[in-house]
């Protein structure tokens, strides 16, 4: 069941995987409020009713329902296989994240990863298609061939059955 990808739907589905990307930046954001050195078990509870802690926990809640309702759309209109690989972009908005709102270092290693995970999923979403016209190609060279077939049978036997007609004459 291969289905031709429209625009606005892969629109559609980056936008609902930066939308996930920012469960990690909240989840991220989340972990600086947990609790470091807690002595006591009431200090650690204390430290765990923080309004930030609370506050920051629930918009990462709030942000996976969004998450969860824009998937079932999404996977309404793609190849569950096609969506899922195109999650891999979360890799990205994750460096992204990490270089300008946590100053995280960009190394080599990662840019070359992005760029080989970016390659992946362009060619995933382009070769479907691709794949498709070489198909429909083939299908269409082998129907002009067995067309040919049928000519060069029908020929050869209104051929011979000339060639019988003069020989009985």
């Amino acid at each position: 069941m291969k289905k031709k990808i429209q625009w606005k739907d892969f629109l559609m589905l980056q936008v609902v995987f930066l939308i996930y990307s920012f469960t990690s930046l909240t989840q991220k954001l989340a972990s600086s409020f947990l609790p470091q050195n807690a002595g006591s078990t009431q200090e650690l509870v204390q430290q765990l009713i923080s309004w930030k802690l609370i506050l920051s926990a629930g918009l990462v809640v709030l942000l996976l329902g969004v998450y969860a309702l824009l998937w079932q759309q999404v996977i309404k209109r793609f190849e569950l296989s096609v969506a899922y690989a195109n999650k891999a972009i979360t890799l990205l908005w994750a460096l992204v994240w990490g270089i300008f709102i946590f100053h995280e270092e960009i190394t080599p290693g990662k840019v070359i990863g992005i760029l080989l995970v970016m390659d992946g999923i362009y060619v995933l979403n382009t070769g479907e298609h691709l794949e498709m016209e070489d198909h429909q190609d083939v299908a269409e060279h082998q129907e002009t061939e067995e067309h040919l077939e049928t000519a060069d049978h029908q020929d050869v036997a209104e051929h011979q059955e000339a060639a019988g007609k003069e020989s009985t004459e």
